[in-house]
């Protein structure tokens, strides 16, 4: 995976970070940053360790972007809800 690959992963972490931290409610200030770490660790794994599963769909810079997508989706919204349901709602929530 070249550096074009790891920034496109990264940004789309960001943007699901976000989308993660201002949809329903955020029992934390970290719910977005750790939906975006989970999200770009899928993604890498999904992308480029998963054998012949990860070698389907349009390629950027050695990193196939659908296996990446749908791993870090899924890793992303797994460690959100996961998040969401280890913290205690709050009053300031």
């Amino acid at each position: 995976m070249g550096g074009s690959a790891l920034i496109v992963v990264i940004v789309a972490g960001i943007v699901l970070g976000i989308v993660a931290q201002v949809i329903g409610v955020a029992r934390s200030g970290y719910d977005g940053l750790i939906t975006a770490i989970a999200f770009v660790g899928g993604a890498i794994v999904a992308g480029q360790w998963l054998g012949g599963v990860s070698t389907w769909g349009p390629q950027l810079d050695g990193l196939y972007l659908l296996p990446a997508l749908v791993g870090g989706i899924v890793l992303g919204v797994i460690a959100d809800l996961a998040v969401r349901i280890a913290f205690p709602a709050t009053t300031a929530t």
